[in-house]
């Protein structure tokens, strides 16, 4: 199906595109059939996640925290599981060190690349980073297109 090859090119371009700063940020490894619906990154610590996803949204790309643990969310205390009592390491490092980038149906190769860019000017500010090919708006105009 379309979307399931567009997810697979998207993790290919961001994986490609990151290489260059893959000593500092972690690109979430491809699987069997590699088409995901996220694209996950993981950072050495808290605080450089958080100065990356603020340098992104200086350059308006949006990011996402990963998900909240699980085992830690109130809904799975409060229904009697005490899960808080478990102990997950790698799942709370995790949601403490790790973000999404964009991941849309609408992204395109160059909008993959200008995102790439931005983000290996964070860890390299000698980086050339090329124009941004979307101007405000974009996504209200494809989404009414593709109702047509």
């Amino acid at each position: 199906d379309n979307l399931t090859v567009h997810r697979t090119k998207v993790a290919g371009w961001y994986r490609h595109g990151l290489a260059a700063v893959a000593d500092k940020i972690t690109c979430m490894p491809p699987g069997e059939h590699d088409a995901p619906w996220v694209f996950g990154v993981e950072l050495p610590d808290r605080k450089m996640r958080d100065e990356l996803r603020e340098h992104f949204a200086a350059n308006d790309i949006e990011t996402r925290n990963y998900f909240f643990p699980l085992h830690l969310q109130p809904s799975s205390y409060l229904c009697g599981s005490r899960s808080y009592d478990i102990i997950l390491p790698v799942s709370e490092d995790q949601a403490r060190t790790s973000f999404y980038l964009p991941t849309h149906a609408y992204l395109e190769q160059s909008d993959v690349e200008y995102i790439c860019a931005v983000g290996r000017k964070f860890f390299n500010p000698d980086e050339t980073v090329p124009a941004c090919p979307r101007v405000a708006g974009w996504t209200k105009d494809a989404r009414t297109n593709s109702f047509k």
